[in-house]
């Protein structure tokens, strides 16, 4: 592992202060004796992570295999107590962001229209709004459903759309990679074979059609759009349901990623 910070590549943040308790655990995978406790946040290349945790500690499954997440709960995840009283030692604390108002767009691309490992997401929609999840536009889905997460009824949200900031440990975090950056970041901490394998070729890909599509605003029904994608196999782009008023609204329900963002150190 390199032992000098790539500041073009990572950024570090302190979220030591933070007595928010995380919303899902965080993992210590150790390769070639360093130990790096990844958080997990949903809809951040969370995946490629899974098929880390299958080359390391389960090289005899076939690659097509995802490790479900419980089996790395199991393994090798890691109490916040036992980082807080050092029981749990580590040598890189590491996350990965991305730009919220785009993860959230991919969030509403990938589980309603490609419906891709989405039974349990669109099961939280459609109690939310008591009517089919083909019924509903993006515009909604921000305003109404995405809203919900700054109110006391956060928790009838999907867990994918919580907040990234919601899921960071009380730690100080010495490497923290931007999602577009996560091959070159992952091939600094990992050695080349291992990240080239792993990492090399994104997952979970969400296709755009490269021109804007007429038919599509934030009013279109997510039916319809689904219908588009199974004919052409594309998506709308963000500039085809993203208004100024929605970007304003995201950028409200996301304001403490926005922060986080902000009081990040190092980067490019």
């Amino acid at each position: 592992m390199s032992s000098i910070l790539k500041k073009h590549l990572f950024s570090q943040f302190d979220n030591s202060v933070s007595d928010t308790k995380p919303v899902v655990p965080s993992f210590l995978y150790s390769v070639n004796g360093d130990r790096i406790l990844y958080t997990y946040i949903r809809k951040n290349a969370c995946t490629a992570f899974k098929h880390l945790f299958r080359e390391i500690y389960q090289p005899w499954q076939e690659p097509v295999y995802e490790p479900l997440i419980g089996e790395l709960n199991k393994a090798i995840a890691v109490r916040p107590d036992d980082i807080k009283t050092g029981k749990v030692g580590y040598d890189v604390s590491l996350f990965v962001y991305r730009d919220p108002i785009d993860r959230a767009i991919s969030a509403f691309k990938n589980k309603l229209i490609q419906q891709s490992g989405a039974d349990d997401f669109i099961r939280t929609v459609e109690t939310f709004y008591d009517k089919p999840f083909g019924e509903i536009s993006f515009a909604s889905f921000v305003t109404d459903y995405l809203a919900a997460l700054t109110t006391d009824n956060w928790q009838a949200v999907d867990g994918h759309m919580y907040p990234q900031q919601w899921h960071l440990l009380p730690i100080n975090y010495t490497h923290v990679i931007e999602m577009g950056l996560l091959y070159e970041g992952m091939l600094e901490l990992l050695p080349w074979e291992l990240a080239d394998k792993v990492f090399g070729t994104p997952v979970n890909i969400t296709r755009e059609k490269p021109t804007h599509m007429a038919d599509v605003d934030s009013s279109t029904p997510v039916s319809e759009i689904v219908s588009i994608y199974n004919d052409t196999g594309f998506m709308p782009k963000k500039a085809d349901i993203l208004t100024d008023e929605l970007e304003a609204e995201l950028r409200k329900i996301y304001r403490e990623d926005y922060e986080m963002l902000e009081n990040m150190k190092g980067g490019s």
